[in-house]
């Protein structure tokens, strides 16, 4: 359900003096903006729905003249358990109004995407615009991947020195991040692939130009998708040697535990013989006591030799 708070406009105008178009971003907007929106650009109602959608995947598609571009983007989750996650950015390039329209539902992406330094190319067309706004939406992937890096080697160490729950439900945590970050990658190189190869979309591209920073920007997000595979994979077998490692320590415990439990059985054993109303050797021998717990020590010593002899303690 869309939030009814009043669209925020993050508007740069003319970027530049020699760019010859304006920005958009609108956040969360209501019905009524919705519909004031697509009126005013001549764009369907779904181009500005549909970004909203946290579950909405990467995509392009072109109605009225008018391409709509939806891409995953990372974003730190700080408020939950799963550090990162990633959220939809749908990007428009009206026929009407020579506009660059962004549309999100969270209120700090696009403010977090802008401090990302951009390519070499400049922002002297909307295209150009949209392409750096790729390249940073990359460079955030990388960026965020070597944090979550970071935090495997800390949960790592940890675990090292104490093998508690918090750090096994943490390092799964982060495993969820690398989930959503490779399937997300997947499809914004798919979305990416789709652009470069089918005609009906390639129109968008000016020239070779155009070609050759899409396809250094494709190389990003590769990059990027074998870095989130890797870390995955490591994580993925990092766990599975620790669930190892802490079951070998329950297997070592419960093993000293039964193995002391059988010692200590022999002289309770005895004594259990002795305390019965019945008739026993050495019962009237004044010395009896003494030579049961010496007895009791030499069968629980000779037991323990043989489980040291086995490896059994």
């Amino acid at each position: 359900m869309m939030n009814k708070e009043k669209t925020k406009h993050i508007l740069s105008g003319k970027l530049r003096k020699r760019n010859r178009f304006s920005w958009n971003h609108i956040e969360n907007p209501s019905y009524d903006e919705i519909d004031a929106i697509c009126s005013e650009y001549g764009i369907p109602d779904d181009f500005i729905r549909d970004p909203l959608d946290k579950d909405e995947r990467s995509r392009i598609e072109i109605e009225n003249d008018s391409p709509l571009i939806i891409i995953r983007v990372p974003l730190k989750n700080r408020d939950a358990e799963i550090p990162f996650v990633t959220v939809p950015l749908g990007i428009v390039l009206p026929k009407k109004g020579n506009t660059v329209l962004t549309v999100s539902g969270d209120e700090s992406l696009v403010k977090h995407i802008i401090k990302i330094r951009q390519r070499n190319c400049e922002d002297d067309s909307a295209l150009h615009f949209v392409f750096n706004l790729l390249y940073k939406i990359a460079i955030l992937y990388l960026s965020d991947l070597k944090s979550i890096n970071g935090l495997i080697s800390e949960y790592e160490n940890h675990l090292r020195k104490s093998m508690r729950n918090q750090e096994l439900i943490r390092l799964f945590n982060l495993e969820k991040s690398l989930v959503y970050f490779t399937t997300s990658l997947k499809s914004n190189e798919m979305m990416l692939e789709k652009i470069r190869a089918v005609r009906q979309y390639r129109n968008i591209l000016s020239d070779d130009d155009d070609l050759e920073i899409l396809d250094d920007i494709i190389i990003e997000y590769k990059q990027a998708l074998e870095t989130s595979m890797i870390y995955s994979n490591v994580l993925s077998g990092m766990m599975d040697a620790f669930a190892s490692v802490i079951s070998n320590n329950l297997n070592q415990v419960m093993k000293f535990l039964t193995s002391f439990a059988i010692v200590l059985t022999i002289p309770i054993m005895l004594s259990g013989f002795y305390g019965m109303n019945v008739a026993l050797p050495l019962q009237r021998n004044p010395h009896a006591f003494s030579l049961l717990m010496l007895s009791s020590l030499i069968l629980s010593g000779l037991t323990a030799m043989i489980f040291v002899w086995k490896k059994w303690f």
